[in-house]
């Protein structure tokens, strides 16, 4: 069977501005290479046969480059946004492509070594890849205990300290059901409509429907210039 994977490619990149104005963020680079074709590279590593990239801001440029760049065997099969549709209108206008039980989903414009070994979730389920609080963010996503794997949207006993989502995960199709959104956002979407992911997330791990994995060491988010600039000089 197909295995399927989403990256996400449409965003304006905006704090790495004056850089993205021209450019966009996949395909700024480092260690010689966008950081898109990386994230390929990862994907194809874990068994991926066919990716889903989602397309709005400069995203011609991204379309022209992986069309003249050999795929690492990966079909790569393009989710044109009539306008930017933050990550979860992207994955509900990306669905009906979709076909395959699970699916990665990664954001294009971060750099790890390699994905984590995370697991085919279990129907209604997503695994999420927990990395430790950069300074940048110190305050966290989520409380996570990464011996059990356990998320919560609050402090307890069993998670009594926070974690970031890297934004390397895998969903179950089933997540992405009309019950399911219409259950956690309390209305109706149809594709081509903006929202957010996060509330999705929180909804699921609320309903213990969700699980983590630690990514201890490695990954980048390349969220500035002098984060761009730093990890390209680690290649140096």
């Amino acid at each position: 069977m197909t295995q399927q994977a989403v990256l996400l490619a449409a965003g304006e990149g905006r704090r790495l501005r004056p850089l993205t104005l021209t450019t966009p963020k996949p395909l700024l680079r480092v260690g010689g290479k966008p950081l898109i074709h990386w994230q390929l590279e990862r994907l194809a590593a874990v068994g991926v046969t066919q990716v889903i990239i989602n397309l709005a801001w400069l995203g011609q440029q991204i379309r022209e480059y992986l069309t003249t760049q050999p795929q690492l065997g990966l079909e790569v099969i393009f989710s044109e946004e009539p306008a930017p549709l933050e990550t979860g209108g992207a994955l509900l206008f990306a669905r009906h492509r979709i076909h395959a039980d699970s699916f990665w989903l990664v954001n294009a414009d971060s750099w790890c070594p390699a994905l984590p070994p995370l697991s085919e979730p279990a129907p209604g389920q997503v695994q999420l890849g927990m990395v430790p609080n950069p300074a940048f963010h110190p305050q966290g996503d989520f409380y996570f205990n990464s011996s059990t794997g356990q998320l919560a949207c609050s402090a307890s006993p069993a998670t009594p300290n926070t974690a970031t989502f890297s934004g390397i995960s895998r969903f179950c199709r089933q997540v992405l059901s009309d019950q399911t959104l219409l259950e956690c956002y309390g209305k109706h979407y149809t594709p081509g409509e903006a929202f957010a992911l996060a509330p999705l997330l929180r909804f699921l791990i609320q309903k213990g429907r969700a699980q983590g994995l630690w990514i201890p060491q490695g990954w980048v988010d390349v969220g500035t210039p002098e984060r761009l600039q730093a990890l390209d000089a680690e290649f140096k």
